[in-house]
């Protein structure tokens, strides 16, 4: 399935899959208190601007999130086509889908996550607008682990859109949708 024209900005878009579906929702209507403060800190950084640059980012003011951190290339060939590079997986990221740090999105996942993520991802490459994606983790037929992430755009020094920045938070399902991380 392509992402290609769906409606993300204001509405919710709801795609459904075979063993479950998954939301990405442009109106950043965040679930998790972990997501939300990933938000507020990249939303504080950016500004006016589309988004913060990737310089901008100050590990020393996010410590409590850093275990939640993805970090994302965003890699064009010389016909424009896009890929993705894991710059940066902090350590529960790593934990729950494996550390892909230094792989190709599409060579680190695969199957519902890939196509989740890849899905997210290839939203803010395109558009440069932050999204909110929530689903069952599906990594490694994990079914009993619910995430939500925030993917946002980095600039370059140039004002590109060259990283996406994500803050991922995964529970189980047996938790509550709005327990803080450790309650989960």
């Amino acid at each position: 399935m392509s992402f290609e024209g769906a409606p993300i900005e204001p509405d919710v878009w709801h795609a459904y899959e075979e063993g479950g579906g998954f939301i990405l929702d442009g109106t950043l209507a965040f679930q998790r208190s972990l997501t939300r403060r990933g938000y507020d800190y990249w939303r504080d950084l950016r500004g006016d601007a589309a988004g913060p640059r990737k310089s901008d980012l100050d590990p020393a003011s996010i410590v409590p999130l850093l275990p939640y951190v993805v970090l994302i290339d965003i890699i064009r060939d010389a016909n424009g086509a896009r890929d993705y590079r894991v710059r940066l997986m902090g350590t529960v990221a790593a934990a729950n889908h494996g550390d892909g740090t230094g792989m190709l999105v599409s060579s680190h996942l695969s199957g519902k996550p890939l196509y989740r993520i890849r899905g997210a991802i290839d939203h803010v490459a395109r558009h440069g607008r932050p999204v909110r994606l929530a689903s069952v983790s599906g990594y490694e037929n994990r079914e009993w682990l619910n995430g939500e992430g925030f993917y946002a755009p980095l600039l370059s020094e140039a004002g590109g859109l060259d990283h996406v920045f994500i803050v991922a938070d995964i529970w189980s399902s047996a938790a509550p949708v709005n327990a803080a991380p450790d309650e989960g």
